[in-house]
């Protein structure tokens, strides 16, 4: 009899050193701010020892700290069961319930804000894409031929059987352009030249020395004389590529209408 009562109280001694070790070892991990590691050994303390009502409160504030709020809340009302309610200690065990229910609350207020934002973050994508596609559509019929008005015999054609001439305009005519363009600069270049021939000129009259103004003169009438025939050769272009746009928007305008009156005559099929 006397063994079995000697072998239990070492039991109970042993159980109470493991639990107290572990406890120990949690205050120090709490302590040291790592409230994981903490939960971990006030758990292990509460499980050698469930009699020790106050593991389950430290277990509560380890959780809480580390951001686990609901199983916070379940360690607090455990403690508060094995506590007197009218105690401080359920009282402040209660206080900390309320603070991780508001938490939880804000966290889940918080989510729905953000699925709200993400929500409408997507619709407003799903209009934009939608806009642009409308957009896209608008200005590829803005862009095709408008047979608005038109003879109504080219009208019913499909597209591809309306006289090729309708979609060409006489300031597209490849050789006007590379008669045209190259004699606005050239006729540009010539006037700069100009300019800067008479600025020479009057600069070397000027000059306080013979030999300067000699130079200055010289690059002066230089210059002019470029200038001259640049302008000169500039303008017979332009002029060029202005003929040659008149000529080619009259020859369009004559086969448009010879191929419209040509259609018009065309017998019906009725």
């Amino acid at each position: 009899m006397l063994l079995v009562i000697t072998s239990a109280l070492a039991a109970l001694a042993q159980k109470d050193a493991t639990s107290k070790e572990h406890f120990e070892r949690g205050m120090v991990f709490f302590n040291l701010q790592d409230f994981p590691s903490a939960v971990t050994e006030f758990k292990a303390a509460y499980t050698a020892d469930p009699s020790k009502a106050d593991y389950l409160y430290m277990i509560g504030q380890a959780q809480r700290f580390s951001g686990e709020c609901v199983a916070a809340i379940a360690s607090y009302r455990a403690y508060m069961r094995s506590v007197p309610p009218t105690s401080k200690a359920s009282a402040a065990a209660e206080g900390f319930v309320h603070l991780c229910e508001n938490e939880l609350a804000k966290l889940k207020a918080e989510k729905l804000a953000n699925e709200k934002l993400a929500a409408e973050k997507l619709a407003a994508e799903k209009l934009a894409a939608e806009k642009a596609a409308a957009d896209k559509a608008a200005e590829k019929e803005r862009a095709a031929p408008d047979l608005k008005g038109r003879d109504p015999a080219v009208a019913a054609l499909p597209p591809s059987s309306v006289p090729a001439a309708e979609a060409h305009h006489w300031y597209g005519d490849a050789a006007g352009g590379a008669l045209f363009v190259p004699g606005v600069v050239a006729a540009g270049a010539g006037a700069v030249f100009l300019v800067l021939g008479n600025k020479d000129v009057l600069a070397g009259k000027a000059a306080p020395t013979l030999a300067g103004r000699d130079v200055l003169a010289t690059s002066g009438q230089l210059k002019q004389t470029i200038g001259v025939i640049a302008l000169s050769a500039g303008a017979a272009l332009a002029a060029g590529g202005v003929v040659r746009y008149v000529l080619v928007g009259r020859s369009k305008s004559t086969r448009l209408n010879s191929s419209h009156i040509t259609l018009s005559r065309m017998p019906s099929s009725a």
